[in-house]
């Protein structure tokens, strides 16, 4: 991840971060299911353009929306991180890590 992402001063020291790049002729639309509950800190930044939708899917429906740079919330196992792109042409960056 790109070192001056936004809230990247907020992060704490943690162990390795898990980084997905996606797009290039790739699905538009993705997810990630999240293998753990816990804190997690997701960073989101983009290649040529913004994703059309990023977010956060809980179990039960409720969504938060993740934000450019750094974001943390919490999770339970079976949550997902979920996107789409505008364009397969299109690439995003996607890390997380448990705190």
């Amino acid at each position: 991840m790109s070192a001056d992402l936004p809230r990247k001063d907020q992060v704490p020291a943690l162990g390795p971060l898990t980084t997905l790049v996606t797009g290039w002729n790739g699905p538009l639309s993705n997810l990630i299911s999240l293998p753990q509950s816990g804190q997690i800190w997701i960073a989101y930044e983009y290649g040529d353009a913004l994703a059309q939708t990023i977010y956060l899917w809980h179990q039960g429906g409720r969504t938060d929306q993740i934000n450019l740079g750094w974001n943390t919330f919490p999770v339970n196992e079976g949550d997902c991180i979920i996107w789409t792109l505008a364009s397969p042409n299109n690439s995003i960056k996607i890390g997380w890590q448990y705190a």
